[in-house]
This record gives C-alpha cells, structure tokens and sequence, in this order.
C-alpha cells in the first residue's frame, strides 16, 4: 500500500469551495462529459465555469450593465 501525505496548503485550498448538487434530465450527463472531455476539462469545472458566467451575466442585467466578461471581448 502506498501512502501520500497532504501539504496543508493543498488539503486547505480543497475545502475553500461549496459543493453544489442537481439533478438533470437523463443523458445529460453524457453529453456534459463530451462537452467537457472536448475542452480538457472535468464536469464539475465545466459545470462551475458554466454557472460563474450565467451569474455574472445575470448579476450585470439586475444591475442594468453588461456582464464584464462580454466587456472583455470588445
């Protein structure tokens, strides 16, 4: 058996995000995972880049603004 010890530091920056749960329409998954696999990416950081942004955008329209992200790209 291997054993691998943690640094502080990596095991803390682990537990500084909130874990978020759904439920999605069967196949859903799968076709997240092609979307994913296609950017090298996991789901889960596909699915948190994905939300980050509809917040963002969503953030910008209560406020009256354009989201920063589609100002980025002008």
């Amino acid at each position: 058996m291997i054993s691998v010890e943690i640094p502080d530091a990596i095991a803390m920056a682990e537990t500084q995000k909130d874990r978020v749960m759904f439920t999605a329409p069967k196949g859903t998954k799968e076709r997240l995972k092609v979307w994913a696999d296609s950017e090298r990416r996991t789901i889960s950081n596909l699915c948190e880049n994905v939300v980050l942004e509809a917040l963002e955008q969503w953030e910008a329209k209560e406020k009256g603004g354009v989201p920063s992200s589609i100002e980025k790209e002008k």
